[in-house]
């Protein structure tokens, strides 16, 4: 159910809820539950933890701060709500008469927007021109929060600043002057005469009004928490539930100060100001957990043995326990930087870790997917555990149950189809897959083949050879062998270019080598996975932990499922845990038990040593600018247990390590789901889409047709979610981001990065990945550089003194070593086929710098005219009219043409058309006239009466014909014989698609895979407007794919959405994205979501299918 745009959750949301810091939703649209909801949640701090104390028979001074406090924050938003009410009975009968700003103005047709510029923002362009109460950036920040594109917004103010727009409108637009506070208020048989507004009052006790305020309120709490938390210097359970109440109370400047949401860079959750206290609520219970459990004599006595070590589950909890006392003491400060997400995040990354943990795939596209994925994997889990240990005593249904948990890890694996299914039920998204794939056609094939696996699972379970320990060790040797080689080592020799001192790659991918391993994956999939898996579920029988029989059916049900859905998403991890898990002397103790927990170990050590490496990286003297860098840099490699314990607590939290303000201090971010950004961005629509949009759009189009193909043929190595890979051809730039991966499938999101207007510090990154070290520059403090990445690259050492004792040449100059160590990125491929338009572009002032060639547009629209025009079109010219006589070259054209009669006619209409913009006394130049008249805003043939409107868009597309043919004769191109020019002139007429790129035809056109596209489009030049002729060929164009540091992009963005939304930073030259070309900052910078990055594009989740 709908109410209007907005869902039913949405809706009691913003009725019930409290606005959020960002926008400021006056009282008068919620009802007077806001008020009674705020009563509720001070009277709860204020109360409650004075009842508890007195039932606990404890003292009640350690709450008297806390209590006092929130007592007066009570009443100083008691008396606001009274003020608000007030202002709304003044105002009540004014507010149904304001337009929002985007009804003051309507798009006059006799004035339409420049290129470049939207029509919503043409539309209010002398609103947000009037700079007299409001700032520039206080003017764009409302207009992102109102729905505003902030690409657009940044296009046009540019512009403005520049002086290169007229902002002229010639529609009076009436003010509304009514007053927007009473002068006087009554209140207590008093008269009360104010001078503030309503605003004020928002700001003054909702909104913080300085980053100073965000700092001092969370400070406040510390201290006031320190205070409460260690008052009770017991630990059982009653005063624990008091402390938790108490301290929960010391954290009223969490809500006195709702600081901008860093989770979300488009809106603001109405639940924020909350969120961040029941982050709280929860720590603090599972703090009072952690206390109980450890107070349980049961808990006490239990002892877990892992590999031959005995832990005791008490210490376990321990240190939990103490983990989070400490994550309490700092709660304030995680909430001052702004590393604590929201309600929705939390959730949705929980329920991902779930997934994740105990089931191997998170499924979680989007928050309802999340939810759903959940309760599918629940659901079926619960059934398989109840089936299993009710029949626990029949050993062949037992088999059978495991083999459908088999069923179950390996569909999980195999198709991602909730998604699609909330996509029709909770949300309206928007997804791109493959043109031919029908989903659950395709689902039903995966089926299909998973239940012919999943019998012959159950059959090689029966047998007795399948629990031999040596039949096991057989066939996980072949797997482990074949895993190895053809997941791991091959597609690195057959792929990656090691920085380019190898020219080429160990050995071709030719297709006889992607038949081979086409070969060989059907044969792991279908044979030895199945019947390793087979043998590990049978050898595994009757193995327990010592819990009661439901439990051990759960957790039997659980790894069968983790293991069955890893062996088909990684195989090459799988076959690593193998080779390790042979290692053990009780390798086959409980197999399948030391299969799940090893690669869940692997999964967090692959991510912990990413994360270093990413630090590694990130420290490296390549990034230091400032001295407060190298002063931060210092710091951090004098307190190295500081920067593990950082690292350790993200690798826990599976969170983004955060360099703050781009200096090399780590802190753990929030976590976050592996789509990163939880909002969901519109894509343009065909009219309104200009510029490289629809080309990435086309490229995302490609991949989702080739990217699951490609990797099944080695072009990849294992893709797995949360992997990020930069794309470039001389053009094009874009980000893929893997957001999930599994059998035969990808799910992938393309982010186009701009290409029009380059900043510097983009253009310097992109040199290095397209040259790689070729055209390297010295690092900025080299020999300190050298000196501090030595010890991370000891293997290197080791090689190179390899080589000089038998006289051999270093793998690499030093120079260009130090630049290895400290890389955030790698060149995997250089030219890897993808379906795209190649971009050839010209200045058009270049193409065109004399009258002679100028003059070839007039020749040509005249040889375009001679073919299109027909005497039932109707034109007349005027008796006088003016117009040239055919030189030799045209005149011959007409007659071959038998169009003698017309000869009037045609030349006419060529001077209508050309004459005034070759005479043009203006001052601008050729190109941007040229630009105009292509667009059609000054080429006005509706003035000249004897021309019939009819024919308008006719006479339009010869002239961009003709500038089409214009280009070709300048370079010498058309045909000299007349037959010839005939035919090619026929034929370009026909196939020409010359057109302005906000055509709604050119969307539709790239849709179709047109061969050629031509347009004119118009740059930002520092000398004032350039405007290009440019050509985009379709054809298979070689892309440059560089593997980047998955932390580092994770990092990155986590870093800037703090910096620019949470720390409310407005300066785009910050320090923490500039002069730093070798980690890449710039570029990941830009592809995040606006508006803290500037994509081109960010295209919708896509699915690739192989």
């Amino acid at each position: 159910m709908k109410i209007g745009n907005r869902s039913i959750f949405r809706f009691f949301l913003e009725r019930f809820v409290p606005a959020a810091t960002g926008g400021y939703t006056s009282y008068q649209d919620q009802p007077d539950i806001v008020f009674w909801g705020h009563t509720i949640i001070y009277m709860w701090l204020f109360v409650v933890p004075i009842i508890l104390t007195m039932v606990s028979k404890s003292s009640i001074s350690p709450f008297l701060h806390p209590s006092i406090t929130a007592l007066i924050w009570l009443i100083i938003k008691s008396i606001n709500y009274y003020f608000n009410r007030q202002f709304d009975k003044q105002t009540e009968a004014q507010t149904d008469t304001l337009d929002p700003i985007t009804e003051n103005l309507a798009t006059s047709d006799e004035n339409p927007p420049p290129y470049g510029i939207s029509h919503a923002i043409w539309r209010i362009r002398e609103q947000i021109t009037d700079f007299q109460d409001v700032d520039i950036d206080t003017m764009v920040d409302n207009l992102i929060q109102q729905g505003y594109n902030a690409n657009d917004l940044f296009y046009f103010y540019d512009v403005y600043q520049r002086g290169l727009l007229n902002i002229t409108n010639n529609e009076i637009v009436p003010e509304n002057h009514a007053p927007t506070v009473p002068t006087t208020i009554h209140f207590c048989c008093c008269s009360y005469v104010i001078t503030w507004t309503r605003k004020d009052l928002e700001r003054w006790f909702d909104r913080p009004m300085s980053f100073i305020e965000c700092i001092f309120s969370p400070v406040a709490a510390f201290f006031v928490g320190i205070m409460a938390f260690y008052s009770t210097p017991y630990v059982s359970f009653p005063f624990n539930t008091t402390l938790f109440l108490s301290s929960a109370s010391s954290q009223f400047a969490l809500l006195k100060a709702p600081n901008p949401d860093s989770f979300s860079s488009i809106y603001q959750d109405p639940l924020t100001p909350y969120s961040r206290a029941f982050h709280f609520v929860f720590f603090q219970l599972l703090f009072t957990l952690s206390a109980y459990l450890l107070n349980d004599e049961k808990i006490q006595q239990a002892i877990i043995t892992v590999f031959e070590m005995d832990i005791r589950l008490e210490l376990i909890i321990d240190i939990i326990h103490q983990a989070l006392r400490f994550i309490i003491l700092i709660f304030p400060f995680l909430n001052a930087f702004g590393i604590i997400g929201s309600l929705k995040v939390s959730w949705f990354f929980l329920l991902e870790m779930i997934q994740m943990i105990f089931f191997g795939a998170s499924g979680a596209v989007t928050f309802y997917s999340a939810n759903l994925s959940f309760i599918v994997s629940i659901c079926s889990a619960a059934i398989l555990t109840f089936c299993h240990c009710i029949f626990s005593t029949n050993i062949l249904i037992q088999r059978l149950i495991v083999a459908l948990s088999f069923l179950f890890g390996t569909l999980l694996s195999s198709f991602s189809y909730l998604p699609l299914i909330t996509k029709k039920i909770f949300e309206k998204q928007e997804y791109v897959t493959a043109k031919n794939v029908q989903h659950f056609k395709r689902f039903g094939i995966s089926l299909l083949i998973t239940l012919v696996k999943t019998f012959f699972v159950f059959v090689l379970m029966i047998f007795d050879f399948c629990g031999s320990e040596l039949f096991l060790s057989i066939v996980s040797a072949f797997l482990i062998t074949s895993g190895i080689i053809h997941h791991i080592m091959i597609p690195n020799l057959m792929s990656r270019y090691p920085f380019k001192i190898w020219s080429f790659p160990f050995f071709k991918n030719s297709p006889q080598v992607q038949k081979y391993l086409k070969i060989v994956d059907n044969f792991e999939r279908y044979f030895l996975v199945p019947v390793t898996l087979a043998s590990i579920f049978r050898i595994s029988e009757g193995k327990k932990f010592g819990f009661n029989s439901w439990v051990e059916s759960f957790f039997f049900v659980i790894m069968i499922t983790y293991v069955s859905t890893m062996a088909h998403r990684h195989l090459s991890r799988l076959c690593l845990v193998l080779a390790i898990s042979s290692m053990s002397k009780k390798q086959f103790d409980f197999v399948l038990f030391h299969t799940y927990f090893y690669l869940l170990v692997i999964w967090k050590l692959s991510e912990f040593l990413e994360k270093l490496h990413y630090i590694n990286t990130y420290s490296s003297f390549h990034s230091v600018t400032s001295q407060i860098q190298f002063i931060c840099l210092i710091t951090m490699y004098a307190n190295v247990q500081y920067t593990m314990l950082a690292v350790a607590l993200s690798c826990l939290l599976t969170s983004p390590l955060v360099p703050l303000f781009g200096s090399a201090m780590f802190l753990p971010s929030f976590s976050r789901p592996t789509a990163f950004w939880v909002e969901r961005i519109q894509i343009e629509n065909h009219e309104n889409s200009t510029g490289d949009s629809q080309f990435y759009k086309f490229i995302n189009g490609s991949l989702a047709e080739s990217l699951a193909k490609m990797v099944n043929k080695g072009y990849f190595p294992t893709l797995v979610e949360n992997n990020f890979y930069l794309i470039c051809d001389d053009y094009f730039n874009a980000i893929i981001h893997i957001i999930d991966a599994g059998l035969d499938y990808i799910v992938f999101q393309l982010r186009g990065l701009e290409v029009r207007e380059q900043t510097l510090c983009h253009r310097n990154e992109l040199n290095v990945v397209r040259n790689g070290l070729d055209n390297l520059e010295d690092p900025r403090v080299f020999l300190i550089a050298n000196v501090l990445t030595k010890f991370t690259s000891v293997l290197w050492k080791i090689v190179d003194a390899f080589f000089v004792c038998f006289g051999l040449p270093k793998v690499l100059s030093r120079r260009k070593l130090s630049f290895v160590r400290s890389s955030s990125w790698s060149t995997w491929l250089e030219d890897l086929p993808i379906l795209s338009y190649s971009v050839s572009a010209n200045n058009i002032d270049q193409i065109f710098p004399d009258r002679e060639s100028q003059l070839k547009i007039f020749i040509n629209l005249a040889r375009v005219l001679t073919c299109v025009l027909k005497e039932n079109d109707e034109i007349e010219v005027p008796r006088g009219f003016d117009f040239p006589l055919p030189n030799e070259e045209i005149g011959e054209w007409i007659h071959y043409h038998e169009k003698t009669e017309m000869t009037p006619v045609i030349m006419s209409v060529t001077k209508v058309m050309v004459d005034a913009m070759m005479n043009s006394e203006s001052s601008a130049s050729f190109g941007w006239k040229l630009f105009q008249y292509f667009n059609g805003n000054d080429l006005k043939l509706s003035s000249f009466s004897w021309i019939p409107s009819i024919i308008e868009p006719k006479l339009l597309d010869s002239f961009r014909t003709s500038v089409s043919l214009a280009v070709a004769d300048v370079a010498y191109t058309l045909p000299d014989e007349i037959e010839e020019l005939s035919t090619f002139i026929n034929l370009k007429i026909g196939n020409c698609h010359m057109m302005p790129e906000n055509d709604p035809r050119w969307a539709d056109l790239i849709d179709k895979n047109a061969t050629e596209l031509e347009t004119l489009r118009q740059f930002n030049d520092p000398n004032g407007v350039l405007v290009k002729y440019m050509m985009f060929t379709l054809r298979e164009q070689p892309f440059k794919i560089i593997k980047l540091n998955d932390e580092n992009v994770r990092g990155i963005w986590a870093e800037q959405v703090i910096e620019t939304v949470f720390m409310e930073s407005d300066d785009r030259e910050r320090g923490s994205v500039q002069f730093d070309m070798f980690t890449l900052r710039n570029i990941i910078s830009q592809s995040a979501n606006p508006p803290v990055g500037y994509p081109e594009i960010i295209c919708p989740v896509t699915f690739s299918y192989a």
